[in-house]
């Protein structure tokens, strides 16, 4: 278990949490159809290219949905400023060194700022596993994994019905209210952090 969770501890200590405008890359696909109209799901990756010759290749890419809100991205396509903030996005040029990407994963509109909670699980389940799909030819080889900040319970629920993530990564500060929630079945490893502000450093708290 060490082993497995080393590639994370090592760097999951960041800075401030300060929302910043950062330049991104954004993709828009077809997820699936709603009341007769497709509904289509924007996800972005950090414009500075992993590829470069200073960055290793693409080993892992974490999958991070945005907790509850309106969509940031504001194009289709192409680069844009988000301003974003929490500790996977504190954390991009540490996960970049160790050829780890992110992709963060706008709310749809018909998402309508609820909580993934309070949204249709087969929604969910479905755009999650639509950009899954786009990574995976993206970035061949790579293993993709469910990332989580804050409010993660809802993914831990969502888990096993997720194909082509090989485990969750959660940085968690908010599961004191489901201290009762049974996740004994979960069939993929999920690797918890605890972090008790944004501001401090994460710590290793639990594997499932």
């Amino acid at each position: 278990m060490q082993h497995r969770s080393a590639w994370l501890a090592a760097w999951l200590f960041s800075a401030a949490a300060l929302t910043f405008a950062q330049s991104w890359t954004v993709q828009t696909i077809p997820t699936r159809v709603a009341d007769g109209k497709p509904v289509r799901v924007a996800f972005a990756m950090p414009s500075v290219a992993l590829g470069q010759a200073d960055t290793p290749p693409v080993r892992h890419v974490l999958v991070y949905p945005q907790p509850p809100g309106s969509p940031q991205a504001k194009v289709a396509s192409g680069d844009t400023a988000l301003s974003l903030g929490g500790t996977w996005i504190n954390a991009l040029q540490q996960l970049q060194k160790q050829g780890v990407a992110l992709a963060y994963l706008d709310p749809p509109l018909d998402a309508d700022r609820k909580s993934i909670t309070d949204r249709p699980s087969r929604d969910v389940r479905n755009d999650l596993q639509a950009v899954a799909k786009q990574l995976r030819q993206q970035f061949p080889g790579a293993q993709l994994h469910l990332a989580g900040f804050a409010a993660v319970a809802p993914l831990l629920d969502l888990a096993n019905d997720l194909d082509g993530f090989s485990k969750g990564v959660l940085a968690a500060s908010a599961l004191g209210q489901y201290r009762g929630s049974d996740w004994s079945n979960l069939r993929k490893p999920v690797l918890m952090f605890h972090a008790p502000s944004a501001k401090r450093p994460v710590q290793l708290c639990a594997f499932y």
